[in-house]
C-alpha cells in the first residue's frame, strides 16, 4: 500500500481487503468448531447414560453434524471477526485514510472527486450484490421473508434441495434466524434486482435495501 499515494485510493482497497480478512476469520472459525465437535465426540464417556450415544463407523457423520449445528448456535461469528486482532488493526487503518482523504478533499474546492469519496462509502453496500452461497454476483434475486436476507434463486433452490433432513440455514453471518429456509418463504428481490441493471450498466450508486 506504500506505493498508492492517493489517501482515497488506499482506503477503497483496505475496505475491500477487511472484506477478504472477514472470510478468512469465519473460515477459521468453522474450523475451530469442527475440530471442538469433533473433541466432544471423542470424550464422550462410556456407558448406557440417557442421552449418550457413542459414535461409531455407521453413525459418525450424524453426531457430528447435530453437534457440530449445536455449536453454531451456541457461537456468536460475529463476535468473533469483532475480536480478531488483524480486523480491529485493518479497520484503525481504514478509518486513518479515510480522516486523511477527508481533510484533503476539504482543501480543495469540491470538484468530481465527490464521485470517488461517494465510491469509497458505498463500497461495503456493493458487496450485497454478491450471493453469500455461490460468492457470484446474483443474476435472480430472491429474499427471505423472515430473516430480510437476499440470495441467488438458484443457488438457495439447490442448496435446500440437497441439504435433506438437516436442512440448510441462511448462511448470511450474523443471521439470527436459525431455522431451515424453505423455498415457500421466499419472495423476489425486485429492489436487488434493479441494482443489478444499474451496475451491469455501470450506474450503481450503491443504496441497497439490503439487510
Amino acid at each position: 500500500m506504500d506505493y498508492i499515494n492517493d489517501a482515497k485510493a488506499k482506503a477503497k482497497y483496505l475496505k475491500q481487503l477487511e472484506g477478504v480478512l472477514e472470510s478468512c476469520v469465519i473460515s477459521e472459525h468453522s474450523v475451530a468448531l469442527a475440530r471442538k465437535a469433533a473433541q466432544e465426540i471423542e470424550a464422550r464417556p462410556e456407558g448406557e447414560g440417557e442421552g449418550i450415544v457413542r459414535p461409531n463407523v455407521d453413525n459418525f457423520d450424524e453426531i457430528f453434524d447435530v453437534t457440530l449445528e449445536e455449536l453454531k448456535d451456541d457461537s456468536n461469528v460475529a463476535e468473533a471477526i469483532r475480536k480478531a486482532s488483524s480486523i480491529i488493526e485493518l479497520k484503525q487503518l481504514v478509518a486513518d485514510q479515510l480522516e486523511a482523504a477527508n481533510e484533503d478533499h476539504q482543501e480543495n474546492t469540491f470538484n468530481d472527486d465527490d464521485e470517488d469519496t461517494q465510491e469509497l462509502v458505498t463500497t461495503q453496500q456493493t458487496l450485497s450484490l454478491v450471493d453469500p452461497i455461490s460468492k457470484t454476483m446474483m443474476k435472480d434475486p430472491v429474499r427471505h421473508k423472515i430473516c430480510g436476507h437476499v440470495y441467488d434463486r438458484s443457488s438457495v433452490t439447490s442448496m435446500i434441495k440437497t441439504s435433506g433432513k438437516k436442512g440448510f440455514r441462511c448462511p448470511t453471518m450474523g443471521c439470527g434466524y436459525r431455522k431451515p429456509l424453505q423455498l415457500a418463504d421466499m419472495e423476489d428481490a425486485l429492489d436487488v434486482r434493479r441494482q443489478i441493471m444499474r451496475y451491469n450498466q455501470g450506474s450503481y450508486t450503491g443504496n441497497s435495501d439490503y439487510h
